[in-house]
């Protein structure tokens, strides 16, 4: 199964549960009705789709995007080519920006800027250069492997597409991109984004399509900064970590079972007052507090 083809696939994954956590009317109007847009990729997960692609899925193809081969016919450059970054080809095989793109110049499916080219080669050699990384991602096993099962208690279609699995190790790899690889930054980033989560997701996914929940999984986090001088880390959380994470998401798959009996999608704040507190850290006068 192809990647275009797992994301066809009317099952819930973790992404989609993560959706369904942040908005539920949101999660209806992306995945139940179709009348809202997809999100859209940031360039940062661009960058990590290609890095994805050149490590794990080395047959799909990039076109490296050349400067705009236009001769400027006015203005001080005047004669001089264009040499603007180009998004568009002819047949002939000729680069056009926007402003001189011609009638049959049309948009490669897949485009890589110089830029963008020079941060994935250099996140991937960090990678391929690091021993324990690359040890990990070397390892004889599946890339982008899918896996599908039905969740026992809710009866909802679930998938999950691991980057790497590895068979004979147990083990499940993802590859993940950031800003800071230093494990009191990456921490944030993991939590914000639900990473826990989504280990606990491709556990049980796992374990539901090839073990009936009886085996004992590992799962490691392969991660590299995006920009020089692209440091690399591995990362694995602890049972007490994925215990919490699995315990939302079962929350959040009842909740959202909830929702598809029902057929009701209103957010939890919808029509009533919802109190709001402050930050933990912001508690500074417990102490005092009964004297106001």
């Amino acid at each position: 199964m192809t990647t275009d083809e797992y994301h066809t696939l009317p099952a819930v994954s973790h992404g989609r549960l993560e959706t369904f956590r942040e908005s539920r009317p949101m999660y209806y109007g992306r995945f139940v009705t179709g009348t809202l847009p997809m999100k859209q990729p940031t360039a940062a997960m661009r960058l990590g789709t290609i890095l994805h692609h050149r490590l794990l899925e080395p047959h799909v193809e990039y076109a490296l995007a050349q400067p705009c081969a236009a001769t400027l016919k006015s203005g001080p450059r005047k004669g001089q080519p264009c040499g603007a970054p180009a998004k568009r080809r002819d047949g002939n095989g000729w680069w056009w920006c926007g402003d001189h793109a011609t009638a049959v110049a049309i948009q490669p499916e897949r485009l890589l800027t110089p830029a963008d080219a020079v941060l994935v080669d250099g996140m991937a050699t960090a990678l391929q250069s690091d021993p324990l990384t690359a040890g990990i991602l070397s390892q004889p096993g599946d890339n982008e492997r899918v896996f599908t099962w039905s969740d026992r208690e809710t009866g909802l279609p679930c998938k999950c597409l691991c980057d790497r699995w590895i068979p004979e190790k147990r083990l499940i790899v993802n590859l993940k991109t950031t800003v800071d690889s230093r494990p009191e930054k990456f921490m944030w980033q993991a939590c914000s984004l639900g990473y826990h989560r989504t280990e606990a997701w491709y556990r049980a996914g796992v374990q539901a399509a090839l073990f009936d929940g009886g085996e004992r999984l590992t799962h490691l986090f392969v991660v590299v900064r995006n920009e020089p001088p692209f440091e690399t880390a591995v990362y694995q959380y602890g049972e007490r970590e994925v215990f919490e994470a699995r315990q939302q998401n079962r929350e959040d798959l009842a909740a959202l079972a909830a929702c598809v009996a029902s057929g009701k999608w209103d957010a939890p704040t919808q029509g009533v007052i919802t109190a709001l507190t402050l930050p933990r850290y912001e508690y500074r006068n417990e102490e005092t507090y009964g004297e106001y």
